[in-house]
């Protein structure tokens, strides 16, 4: 069965969260895994608010912060590559589902404008 987006984007926020944790406590670093956590927890927590949207353009607005989010999510893992923060397989991982995620609601706000 398929995980709504939802449901893939507080696991990838939760996940993303653990690491960055393990980071700041193994390499007393806490600027850019703060920018980190703050982006890719905000992908869920505006996806499931756009649930509540009160219109279609408050729903389109709630997913492309959301999109905007997972878009700073992606530039702060490549930091974080970069920076040799991240191991390899960390990178990959992160960075493969936060661009399936972008995908995923770039998808939703493009079929809701078309539905307008």
């Amino acid at each position: 069965m398929k995980k709504s987006i939802e449901e893939r984007a507080l696991k990838f926020g939760v996940e993303v969260f653990k690491v960055c944790r393990t980071i700041q406590k193994k390499e007393n670093e806490y600027i850019i895994t703060k920018q980190l956590i703050r982006s890719s927890s905000s992908i869920g927590a505006n996806n499931f608010e756009a649930r509540y949207a009160v219109s279609k353009a408050d729903f389109i607005n709630k997913k492309s912060i959301s999109l905007k989010e997972t878009y700073e999510s992606i530039y702060w893992l490549r930091f974080m590559k970069e920076a040799d923060l991240l191991k390899k397989d960390q990178f990959e991982s992160f960075y493969d589902e936060a661009n399936q995620i972008r995908k995923i609601i770039s998808s939703i706000i493009q079929n809701t404008k078309k539905n307008l």
